[in-house]
């Protein structure tokens, strides 16, 4: 996965990167075509912030200074890997839960706390575990430079 972002700041070998945030609606049909891919590209969805900025740590082994305008580069399946853990842990363990509720008693009530217990323990094992690991480990790297600073 690539993405292009300007360094702001550098510490050896890890240099500081601010990049946009993509819409989720980024190259949706329904987008106004005429749109500069702002706040307002999208006239059916309007759930994530467009354009607001992020700043990541890099991987500097290309020697980006602070100005630069650079390349970034993460593995897909680590992207992958995030996106599961958000979207499909939560089904999963929902599905579980569901089951187990079913299979323990037999409440008709307790089906549903199974799978909603399931789903919210998901997602808080996202928050405490996975968010925290992607926070210390670095994803990206500087890949290229675009334009230097002048």
């Amino acid at each position: 996965m690539r993405k292009l972002g300007m360094v702001r700041e550098t510490n050896g070998t890890k240099a500081l990167v601010a990049v946009q945030r993509m819409s989720a609606c980024a190259g949706c049909h329904k987008a106004d075509p005429g749109s500069d891919g702002g706040e307002n590209a999208c006239h059916e969805c309007s759930i994530f912030p467009v354009g607001t900025e992020l700043t990541v740590t890099a991987e500097n082994a290309i020697g980006a200074v602070p100005g630069d305008r650079v390349a970034l580069e993460t593995a897909t399946q680590t992207v992958l890997g995030y996106a599961a853990a958000v979207f499909l842990l939560p089904l999963v363990l929902a599905l579980i839960g569901g089951i187990a509720g079913n299979v323990l008693t037999a409440a008709s009530w307790a089906p549903a706390l199974g799978a909603v217990s399931g789903f919210v323990l998901a997602f808080v094992f996202v928050r405490l575990t996975v968010n925290r690991y992607a926070e210390k480990k670095t994803v990206y790297s500087v890949v290229e430079i675009v334009r230097r600073n002048a």
